[in-house]
């Protein structure tokens, strides 16, 4: 054996390499690989399966659950066949159970196994109710999706959870995460998850995501009675009311609310006019440690902009991402105006704003009536251009983002740290007003930039367009949309070959809404860009 694979870091970066089904071949080749194996075997256990082929082969027996219609994956449920003694449990325990770090059941592959209500409970008791005794050195706790097909004759994630928690759970968990189907979990569930967060250890506990609506009271009372000082990541369903406690977290950095309940109030004209909300309380010194900032909305415009409005303008926030229906979002004049004021220009450096449908998903494929023909008045970006560390801006709304060429040319200059510009509009009805002139330009007062998509007008290209002076942009993906005008599919792939890297740049095309004659044929052109454009890349291969 060579001298190196006597050092214990270098055997325990060659298992880190190695796809799961390896490793216990790899482990069996040698006892110096034995140990290493066997913890990186163990370290996150994502069925339970591995703890049954430890188990005596008379105590259980698997039965397979009623198939799911709507998927494939097999539900085996373990169910007890004898009294079980702590001899049956002697191997697991003293040679596996110490190894797991990680337990996630989250559904993967083609099977899942669990076991019975019953099954947990004889092994709470053949185990003096011991807390962690399956995973007495676990960190991260992960209860899984839970699905119809679980359902046995009762609500099968409280009470499984109920039943199983205990024996994972330890005060060393660093990330509990507890994900449900159901929006209205029993009482048995909501008591479960109570004792759980009471046998959390405050100065341990670094992340916490939890989801249901039944859940958030309790998450409320466990931050307004524990004090949780190494909380760094939260990722919670809530309302209004939450975001005073989460702010008052010393270490928390990452922040998620999904399904926020916002609250029902009108827009008005400025802050002046606007009525006092919860938010008013939350004091100034609120979330001096977060960074990241993601909100998933479902209620009123005015509910969004109170929540950007509890910040205080020199918060810590470098990643703002929003996320919702068109619904519930207000005016983009009104939210960057609510951003340039709230956010601190001087630390933001990503904003995510993205309405449903994505711009991944087909628009609406009709005709369009008389009184739809004219454009939409296009909004104004300038208040962003407040953010001089932007380094990625991904907006996409029904709104009309027709980049002006003012703005194109305010883009190198306000942002020359950009990697990832996506301005889109899943509207048909917004024109594009820059052509690929302003796109070269961008590109060369932005050397960084990697991910590019607006909106141009290609008709115009020639095809002796001149590239970089000195190699092609290394832009990595481009965008492009079959609606916008292109007079030559030759011409625009001549001046892609001329400005780009075909080994490095892909090309991505959204679907055309419009069905007429005329966008018809520029959808045709632009396909016709595609299949060029990836011939000429395996050609380069």
């Amino acid at each position: 054996m060579h001298q190196a694979l006597q050092i214990a870091e270098i055997v325990q970066s060659v298992f880190e390499d190695l796809r799961q089904e390896d490793v216990l071949p790899m482990a069996m080749t040698c006892r110096t690989f034995l140990e290493p194996g066997l913890n990186r075997h163990w370290r996150k256990l994502s069925s339970l399966a591995q703890i049954l082929a430890c188990l005596p082969n008379d105590a259980f027996q698997s039965i397979l659950s009623p198939q799911d219609p709507l998927g494939s994956t097999k539900v085996y449920i373990v169910t007890l066949l004898r009294a079980l003694t702590a001899a049956d449990l002697e191997r697991y325990r003293s040679q596996y159970s110490h190894r797991i770090r990680i337990l996630d059941l989250n559904r993967k592959g083609q099977s899942l196994t669990m076991f019975s209500v019953a099954a947990f409970q004889a092994l709470q008791l053949v185990t003096n109710r011991l807390p962690g005794a399956l995973s007495p050195k676990l960190k991260h706790f992960v209860w899984p999706d839970c699905s119809t097909e679980w359902l046995i004759g009762e609500d099968l994630h409280s009470v499984f959870l109920s039943s199983c928690v205990s024996l994972f759970l330890t005060k060393s968990v660093e990330c509990f995460e507890i994900r449900s189907y159901s929006d209205d979990d029993t009482p048995v569930g909501i008591m479960s998850l109570n004792h759980a967060l009471d046998n959390l250890d405050p100065s341990i506990l670094k992340a916490l995501s939890l989801d249901g609506d039944e859940m958030h009271p309790v998450v409320r009372s466990s931050i307004e009675t524990v004090r949780w000082h190494q909380l760094e990541q939260v990722e919670i369903r809530g309302d209004a009311g939450v975001l005073p406690m989460l702010g008052c977290l010393p270490s928390l950095s990452r922040l998620r609310l999904y399904e926020y309940e916002l609250e029902e109030q009108a827009l008005p004209a400025s802050d002046a006019s606007r009525p006092k909300s919860s938010f008013s309380t939350i004091p100034h010194s609120s979330f001096p440690c977060l960074t990241n900032f993601h909100l998933s909305a479902s209620g009123t415009p005015a509910g969004v902009l109170d929540v950007l409005r509890c910040f205080p303008q020199g918060n810590a926030i470098k990643e703002l991402q929003l996320s919702g229906y068109e619904s519930s979002f207000p005016t983009a004049g009104a939210l960057f105006n609510t951003l340039r004021s709230h956010m601190n220009l001087s630390n933001l450096q990503s904003l995510t704003w993205t309405e449903k449908p994505s711009y991944g998903m087909v628009r609406c494929q009709r005709d369009p009536s008389s009184s739809e023909f004219d454009a939409n008045p296009a909004i104004d970006i300038s208040p962003l251009f407040s953010f001089k560390h932007l380094k990625s801006l991904d907006i996409s709304i029904n709104e009309n983002i027709c980049l002006t060429r003012a703005e194109a040319s305010q883009i190198p200059i306000c942002w020359p740290e950009i990697r990832d510009l996506k301005l889109w509009c899943h509207s048909w009805r917004d024109v594009a007003v820059i052509d690929h002139t302003e796109i070269l330009s961008i590109l060369r007062g932005c050397p960084g930039l990697k991910s590019l998509a607006l909106r141009f007008d290609a008709s115009t290209i020639t095809g002796d367009e001149l590239g970089p002076t000195t190699s092609a942009f290394r832009l990595h993906s481009l965008l492009l949309d079959g609606d916008i005008p292109i007079s030559s599919p030759s011409r625009v792939l001549q001046f892609l070959q001329t400005v780009f890297s075909t080994q490095h740049l892909i090309l991505k095309f959204v679907e055309g809404g419009l069905q007429n004659r005329e966008t018809l044929l520029f959808q045709q052109r632009w396909k016709l860009v595609e299949e060029r454009w990836i011939d000429a890349c395996e050609d380069r291969v």
